[in-house]
């Protein structure tokens, strides 16, 4: 589970949604978000691939990784 911190405070997501709540929260943020999704899709070498460096580089700001 990831706890957000600082800006993020008193968010939480499971695992389970950590992919879709990162896809979401860029395709409605910022043009830097929206850039750096878009720069890990077309790098990344499969779906993968894509997931899990979309998903490290979104968790690695605001967010606190927890065990669930």
């Amino acid at each position: 589970m990831y706890k957000g911190i600082q800006s993020e405070r008193g968010k939480k997501v499971y695992d389970s949604d950590a992919f879709s709540y990162a896809c979401e929260r860029c395709r409605t943020g910022s043009y830097k978000e929206k850039a750096a999704f878009l720069y890990i899709a077309k790098s990344s070498e499969s779906m993968e691939e894509f997931c899990e460096r979309l998903t490290e580089w979104f968790y690695s700001g605001d967010w606190i990784y927890k065990e669930e």
